[in-house]
């Protein structure tokens, strides 16, 4: 397999991977209204293990910070760090639009 194509397709992963992410957000926005601790350690431990994989190792860290915040229910924690994540989203995602245009 030529090399461009696999770069092709880890380009293509990667932005599938950012694309996903507002998704991720909203559920744990909802997480954190109802207090449901199990899916905020959940996705918190699925972006602690997946962003450095895509090579966005902040994600990890805000996925490390979101899972000891749910371990530790310590809920006054995690708004400002949905914040953080949100303003991460929205770096990423204006860093990544030049790759998506031919």
């Amino acid at each position: 397999m030529p090399e461009t194509t696999i770069d092709s397709m880890l380009s293509g992963l990667r932005r599938s991977y950012l694309e996903a992410l507002p998704g991720k957000l909203e559920t744990l926005k909802q997480a954190v209204a109802t207090l449901d601790f199990a899916e905020l350690i959940r996705i918190g431990h699925q972006l602690k293990g997946s962003g450095r994989s895509y090579g966005f190792a902040p994600i990890s860290d805000l996925g490390a910070r979101i899972e000891q915040a749910a371990y530790d229910r310590r809920q006054a924690l995690l708004e400002p760090i949905l914040i953080e994540f949100r303003e991460l989203i929205q770096q990423l995602s204006e860093v990544s639009e030049p790759m998506e245009k031919p």
